[in-house]
This record gives C-alpha cells, sequence and structure tokens, in this order.
C-alpha cells in the first residue's frame, strides 16, 4: 500500500507521453498528488474542476490550446498558482511571454530531476 499523497495537488500539463509520465512519478516520488492533462484546454478544464492545484507544471507547444493560450485562461480565471514552464522552446521571447502571462519559472527540455525538484518544492510550501 502506497503512502498517501501530502503535497499538492500538483497539474502536469504535456502532450508528450513519456515525459508526463516522468514529471508525474518524480513528483509522486517526492510525495505530491498528481493530476495530468495532455494539452492546455485538458489542463484548463482540471484547474476549473480542482481550484485548489498548488502548482502547474507545463509545457508551451501542445495541440488544443498551447501552454500560452492555457495560462492566460487560468490566469482569467482568477487561479494564481505559479507555473513552471517546461519546453523544448528556450528562446529569450518565449520566456518573457510566459513571464508576462504570470509564469513562476522556465525550465528548458531535456532537464535533470533535481532540477525539477528544486524549483517545485518551494512553490508546495506552506
Amino acid at each position: 500500500m502506497t503512502a498517501p499523497a501530502r503535497l499538492g495537488p500538483v497539474l502536469v500539463v504535456d502532450d508528450e507521453v513519456h515525459l508526463n509520465l516522468l514529471v508525474s512519478s518524480i513528483l509522486k516520488l517526492h510525495g505530491c498528488e498528481v493530476i495530468t492533462a495532455q494539452n492546455g484546454q485538458q489542463g484548463l478544464d482540471a484547474v476549473r474542476e480542482r481550484r485548489d492545484v498548488k502548482v502547474i507544471v507545463t509545457d508551451l507547444n501542445m495541440p488544443v490550446l498551447d501552454g500560452f493560450g492555457m495560462l492566460n485562461a487560468v490566469r482569467a480565471l482568477g487561479v494564481n498558482a505559479p507555473v513552471i514552464v517546461l519546453t523544448a522552446r528556450g528562446d529569450h521571447r518565449d520566456q518573457e511571454q510566459a513571464s508576462t502571462l504570470g509564469a513562476h519559472a522556465f525550465l528548458t527540455k531535456p532537464f535533470s530531476r533535481q532540477q525539477l525538484w528544486e524549483l517545485v518544492e518551494p512553490l508546495l510550501q506552506p
């Protein structure tokens, strides 16, 4: 029997299934409750259902609704959960746009488990 999640919930939004699973497993190993979504629309729907999301970890380039659109819509709902952007696109303009929309941190793929956790952990502290 696994121990109950004691941190979170953390929303992970990425259309790359293996990356979604990797990020989720890293967070679960650290005791996080994890909610997953495969695109920005599913991520937005998850936030609408779970207003208690503590942190959002999202890709930018996704089908249906990209990370920028999702972040903009989440902020329009009045949800101020910190957002960590994970992306293969390390362009400075992307960082500026994500920051303008309220992203807390920007992590370029590939990244290490430690890099991810060092960004998420302080955001989960009371």
